[in-house]
């Protein structure tokens, strides 16, 4: 990664119930992967997946679920 690469997203579209906590999961994925040192194509595309997801369920900490976390992480 450099600090001239970009890198652009469409998004994930899913039926949004809540968007609180959204915005601080996609930066804690993005963190997460960044200091892995991952491709800043797949830390956008972990990171918006991860925010969807949340913004799809109830309240801004969702219970634990596995497959998405697999998805991500």
């Amino acid at each position: 990664m450099s600090p001239s690469e970009t890198a652009s997203h469409s998004g994930v579209q899913v039926k949004v119930v809540d968007t609180v906590g959204a915005g601080d999961a996609f930066t804690a994925c993005l963190v997460h992967h960044f200091l892995r040192g991952t491709s800043l194509d797949q830390i956008n595309e972990s990171a918006n997946r991860f925010a969807a997801w949340v913004a799809s369920q109830p309240g801004a900490t969702p219970p634990r679920d596995e497959q998405q976390l697999k998805k991500v992480l």
